[in-house]
């Protein structure tokens, strides 16, 4: 995902030095489209990185030796219905 960001935020930075550069009016809307999708794609894989810490975070407070609540050992019946 890290690597997936960092090419669209290369991405991004071309465009934006392209829209800078052109003349053209049919160029210009060209770019902005192009640059509208590639701010969805960086919408859509910052959602999906966010889930992706809020169920690793849920894993290790499942796993882990002590209730983060409680501070009292998980047994591993507490571990498997959790």
């Amino acid at each position: 995902m890290g690597r997936q960001m960092s090419q669209l935020n290369k991405k991004a930075t071309v465009l934006q030095q392209q829209l800078l550069n052109v003349r053209s009016e049919a160029k210009q809307q060209q770019l902005q489209q192009s640059k509208a999708e590639i701010s969805a794609q960086q919408q859509s894989l910052e959602q999906d990185k966010m889930a992706y810490h809020q169920v690793l975070h849920r894993l290790t407070q499942v796993i882990h030796p002590f209730n983060i609540k409680t501070l009292e050992w998980q047994l591993f019946d507490d571990l498997s219905a959790g």
